[in-house]
């Protein structure tokens, strides 16, 4: 595999185009090991969301992934990042915690702010509890210097809309729960 440099980001490319696709094309139940001792499996595509299972040595989780509107679906890169689809909206399933969320922004360096149901702009940084989940819908603004300015019209907003909370969670848990004889 290559790494290509472009615009500042990094790709990765497979030699042949046909490899390449190959790795940006999964099907659910694909299973690929994606760094030495890292498996990871889509296990569920189903309203927007994709839903993989993450297997190491020491356990496994459940993530499920949500890019922004218009946004190619996010591709694991390796245990803490995905390839495109930035900004995208990941809630991690582990058993015996309690599910939690985070932003993944196309520059590891930049701020995501959110806005909440107030109107208030907020920056989003690490994973936060489920519940603080906006009902329906995140709107994110990648790298904003100064939040929450009266009457300022924001521009470059992404919209990742949630659509069917509870289903995705059923099948988070129950993928949580099919990964523990497996640990």
């Amino acid at each position: 595999m290559r790494l290509l440099i472009v615009a500042g980001a990094v790709l990765i490319a497979a030699p042949g185009p046909a490899r390449a696709e190959a790795y940006f094309t999964w099907a659910p139940g694909q299973s690929r090991e994606i760094e030495p001792g890292l498996r990871v499996t889509l296990e569920r595509v189903m309203s927007g969301w994709r839903l993989w299972r993450y297997e190491t040595a020491d356990g496994s989780d459940c993530r499920a992934v949500r890019p922004a509107a218009g946004k190619l679906f996010p591709i694991p890169l390796d245990a803490d990042s995905f390839l495109r689809g930035a900004p995208a909206l990941e809630i991690r399933f582990r058993q015996g915690e309690p599910a939690r969320w985070a932003l993944h922004v196309a520059d590891p360096g930049t701020r995501a702010f959110v806005r909440r149901s107030t109107g208030r702009w907020v920056e989003q940084a690490g994973w936060s509890a489920l519940d603080s989940l906006p009902s329906r819908e995140l709107v994110v603004v990648e790298d904003w210097p100064e939040p929450d300015e009266v009457g300022q019209r924001i521009r470059g907003s992404e919209r990742i809309v949630l659509g069917r909370m509870p289903k995705l969670l059923a099948a988070g848990k129950s993928c949580v729960a099919r990964t523990v004889g497996r640990s």
